[in-house]
């Protein structure tokens, strides 16, 4: 198929299309693995994590709530 083509079947833009294609041919099939950004930090430690999941199983009722759920 034509870069044109593949672009309308896939809805991507020319650019990205013709990016992609010199990328594939320069490194191959591991250039369409994709590459995800790092993003923000963690906000919770491991150990802040399992704190939370223990809170998060302790029944309201048991905890001192007024209510079940």
């Amino acid at each position: 198929m034509k870069s044109p083509e593949i672009s309308g079947l896939y809805h991507f833009s020319g650019e990205h299309n013709l990016h992609t294609i010199h990328r594939f041919n320069q490194d191959g099939l591991p250039s369409l693995k994709p590459k995800y950004g790092g993003g923000r930090p963690p906000t919770f430690t491991s150990k802040n994590v399992g704190e939370i999941i223990e809170l998060a199983q302790i029944p309201p009722k048991v905890a001192g709530y007024p209510f079940t759920h």
